[in-house]
């Protein structure tokens, strides 16, 4: 089985027809020019011979996996490891090292639960760090809910990796979907594209201000675009007892009173604070919270 970049075998020690210190490993990637090492060591397939490596799994070792794209730049690395019940598997969210700034226990349940599905990860390529009081941008939520889509919708993509090179093989005309996306990279451009042609996010007319920090109004709109929620577009009443209420711009309020109705949102004390930005623990939590309503078969 895969979680995120695991790999998890069944428990093989009492299987006769294997020997868990010599495991064969065969594997296999969707880019036909990526290179693959195990343990360091090359790894390569003959139909005659078959794998050249094999892994030791026994008493809760672990082999890792290290993928090269054909670019020689782009890199995805996995463990492999055997379900033993002598070692628990580690998790993807296990390694993280600043999960105890999380503001509470339910909050931090919901932000290990986005990194082990594999839709939110680590701000740093040198570390395992979420960050969760950092702000969130609008490029970073479209490449959130499309990662999450794309996992819930193919057996074949199972971690951020994945989707990211789905999302950038399903747009390869060099089009974007706003005028103001250059300094996007590819996976930011094609999830934007991808939320925007499934009417999750809109944009300014023609620009989409990639780089802007993520309003709760906003939040709002997004979070029921996405879980195709019922929104009376006509109620504007403050239903909720809302104290802020007259702070929230009226083309918010039908989706404010959405959220509220379908529990996808809190609010802050007696108020919203609507033109408060969202950082990244809270957009874990709605974020999970949402993929929940949308795919009921992968719970929360």
């Amino acid at each position: 089985t895969q979680d995120g970049t695991s790999f998890v075998v069944e428990d093989l020690s009492e299987n006769e027809k294997y020997d868990v210190t010599k495991l064969p490993v065969i594997i296999t990637t969707t880019d036909p020019g990526a290179t693959v090492t195990v343990d360091g060591k090359a790894y390569s397939y003959d139909v005659a011979t078959g794998s050249n490596i094999t892994v030791d799994l026994s008493e809760g070792k672990t082999a890792e996996v290290i993928v090269t794209a054909a670019d020689e730049v782009t890199t995805a690395t996995y463990t492999l490891s055997m379900r033993d019940g002598s070692a628990p598997v580690e998790k993807p969210s296990d390694k993280y090292t600043d999960l105890d700034k999380v503001t509470n226990d339910t909050m931090r349940d919901k932000v290990k639960a986005a990194i082990d599905m594999g839709i939110m990860g680590s701000t740093s390529s040198t570390a395992y760090v979420f960050a969760p009081k950092a702000d969130i941008g609008r490029k970073d939520i479209a490449v959130i809910i499309a990662r999450a889509d794309l996992i819930a919708s193919s057996e074949d993509i199972a971690n951020a990796e994945q989707a990211d090179e789905a999302l950038k093989a399903m747009y390869t005309d060099g089009k974007d979907a706003f005028n103001d996306l250059t300094k996007c990279n590819d996976v930011q451009k094609a999830a934007i594209r991808y939320c925007a042609e499934k009417e999750i996010v809109k944009g300014d007319g023609a620009s989409f201000n990639p780089d802007g920090k993520l309003a709760r109004e906003e939040i709002a709109v997004i979070l029921t675009n996405w879980t195709k929620v019922e929104v009376d577009k006509n109620n504007t009443e403050n239903v909720n007892k809302i104290a802020d209420w007259t702070e929230i711009s009226n083309w918010a309020k039908p989706y404010v009173n959405a959220v509220y109705a379908n529990k996808l949102m809190n609010g802050k004390g007696t108020g919203f604070d609507p033109k408060g930005t969202v950082n990244r623990e809270q957009t874990a939590s709605v974020l999970v919270d949402a993929f929940g309503i949308i795919y009921p078969e992968f719970g929360n």
